[in-house]
C-alpha cells in the first residue's frame, strides 16, 4: 500500500512538474491540449485509484464478516476468558478493542493528513517560486524540505492499519481475539 501511495504522488508530480508556462499567444491552442490530456490521465488513475480503494474495503469487510461467522464460538470463549481475567462484562471488553482500533487508524491518519499537507505547501511554494524566478537559488530549499519531509510523513503511515482502524475495525479486534485464543490453548 506505501508503494502504491508512493507511485501515485510521483505520477502526479511527473504529471505537474514538467509543464511549461506559455509565454506567446500561438503556444495557446497546445497548452489547451496539454492541459486536457493531463486532465484525463489524472482522471483515469483516480478512478483506478477509486476501484482499487473499493476493492480492498468490500474484501476487508468481506473477510471479517467470514471471520464471525466460522470462528464465532472460539471468538465467544477467548472473550469471556478475557472479560473474566480483567473482571468486566464480555460486551465491554469487544468494545474496547473496537475502540482500540479506530484510534490505532487514527493516530495512523494525523501523519497522512500532515504529509499530504506538507506536499501540497511545498507544491504551491516551488510553483510560486519558478513563476517568479528564471534560476533556481537557495531560496528553494524550503519548499523541497517541505515536500520531503511531506513524503517522509507519508512514508512512515502504516496503510494497513489506517485503512483497518478507519474502515473496519472489527477485523482488528477478531484478529486479536484470536491471537489471544491460540495463545491460551498453548
Amino acid at each position: 500500500m506505501k508503494r502504491f501511495t508512493f507511485i501515485i504522488a510521483l505520477l502526479g508530480i511527473a504529471l505537474m512538474g514538467f509543464a511549461k508556462p506559455v509565454k506567446e499567444a500561438k503556444d495557446t491552442s497546445k497548452f489547451v491540449e496539454v492541459v486536457a490530456t493531463t486532465h484525463e490521465d489524472a482522471k483515469t488513475a483516480l478512478g483506478i485509484v477509486h476501484d482499487d480503494i473499493k476493492g480492498i474495503t468490500t474484501t476487508l469487510y468481506g473477510d471479517g464478516k467470514e471471520a464471525i461467522a466460522s470462528l464465532y464460538p472460539e471468538v465467544k470463549g477467548a472473550v469471556i476468558e478475557i472479560a473474566k481475567a480483567i473482571g468486566c462484562a464480555a460486551e465491554h471488553v469487544y468494545g474496547v478493542l473496537v475502540k482500540k482500533y479506530v484510534v490505532d487508524g487514527i493516530v495512523q491518519l494525523l501523519p497522512f493528513l500532515l504529509g499530504l499537507a506538507l506536499i501540497i505547501v511545498g507544491w504551491i511554494k516551488i510553483s510560486t517560486y519558478f513563476k517568479k524566478n528564471e534560476k533556481i537559488d537557495w531560496h528553494i530549499i524550503y519548499p523541497v524540505l517541505l515536500i520531503s519531509f511531506g513524503f517522509i510523513a507519508l512514508c512512515s503511515v502504516d496503510y494497513n492499519t489506517m485503512v483497518m482502524g478507519l474502515v473496519n475495525p472489527e477485523y482488528g479486534a477478531l484478529n486479536y481475539i484470536l491471537e489471544y485464543s491460540k495463545e491460551m490453548l498453548k
